[in-house]
């Protein structure tokens, strides 16, 4: 049953899910395990699942289950902002593992640097480690450069982000009506703001490498269809979508392919053909998808 009223903690961790409640389960055992002495609470909101798992609030003490119909991953972590009053805001996605000093690292990090923002670092891992799949590995040189992201581009993505409450008041919420990126917007809006965004890799989370096909053209129509909404006032995103980006889509990935092919000896060579041909397909696919958005094909951005 959604609670009503505001809740006030020092730590606030905010999960946003859909039709993903094993996971998300999963997410919240690794939470429980977290080495930081100080108390958090978990407020997972669903965000129009099929099915709402809502037996978990009476498995876990410290977690809260919200619903928000609005469709949307902002929109959800908006709703916990809007229940929740805390000194610290940590956020990843139900599909990440904490790992067991994630909080501990990036509250540290916030008290020492003085910073209003930390960003996580974001291990990407395969079912067989080992021996990943030809598609797996398109996550393993592709996904969460986090690093670059904060020291760079002055952002980091909410699989791993935190902020203080003063962060908040500075900035706002996140923009509700992004369906991606909207963790980007966030960040440097408190970058235009003079505030103050740090990079913790002791901080992590680990992500799972999409596993198929149908899994990686989900997220390049989602990232296509959210950067072409906010071209106007991201040169980055300007450019991912503009012809430029475009056409390096379609281009064969030839650095790529020669680090896919030095990296990866462990599998065959049959899969790190696979696995070249998967990278230029996808990338190619998201080329499509922008000059879908520029043909005004694509009506509203997709939300996962």
């Amino acid at each position: 049953m959604e609670v009503a009223q505001k809740l006030e903690v020092d730590i606030a961790v905010i999960i946003p899910f859909y039709n993903d409640a094993e996971r998300l389960q999963i997410c919240i055992e690794a939470l429980q395990k977290q080495s930081i002495e100080k108390t958090f609470h978990i407020i997972a909101v669903d965000n129009g699942s099929d099915y709402h798992p809502a037996q978990l609030a009476d498995i876990y003490s410290n977690l809260t289950l919200l619903i928000e119909t609005r469709p949307g991953s902002y929109s959800a972590r908006n709703k916990a902002l809007d229940f929740v009053t805390a000194k610290i805001y940590a956020f990843t996605d139900a599909d990440c593992i904490p790992s067991e000093d994630w909080l501990k690292n990036v509250v540290d990090k916030m008290s020492y640097s003085k910073a209003d923002a930390v960003g996580g670092g974001i291990n990407v891992f395969c079912e067989n480690p080992d021996t990943p799949t030809a598609i797996e590995v398109i996550d393993l040189i592709k996904a969460f450069p986090q690093k670059s992201y904060v020291e760079q581009h002055h952002f980091a993505v909410t699989a791993n982000l935190t902020f203080s409450h003063e962060a908040l008041v500075k900035v706002g919420k996140f923009n509700a009506n992004l369906k991606s990126g909207g963790d980007k917007d966030w960040c440097l809006r408190l970058h235009t703001a003079g505030g103050n965004l740090v990079f913790e890799g002791a901080a992590l989370v680990w992500h799972p490498a999409r596993a198929s096909l149908s899994e990686h053209k989900t997220k390049m129509r989602r990232l296509a269809h959210g950067a072409y909404t906010r071209r106007k006032g991201d040169a980055i995103s300007a450019k991912y979508v503009g012809l430029h980006g475009i056409v390096m889509g379609l281009m064969p990935p030839i650095r790529k392919a020669q680090l896919i092919w030095k990296r990866f000896s462990m599998i065959s060579t049959t899969e790190r053909c696979r696995a070249i041909f998967y990278y230029w397909y996808i990338n190619s696919y998201a080329s499509i998808q922008k000059i879908r958005c520029h043909l005004k094909l694509v009506k509203e951005a997709e939300r996962n």
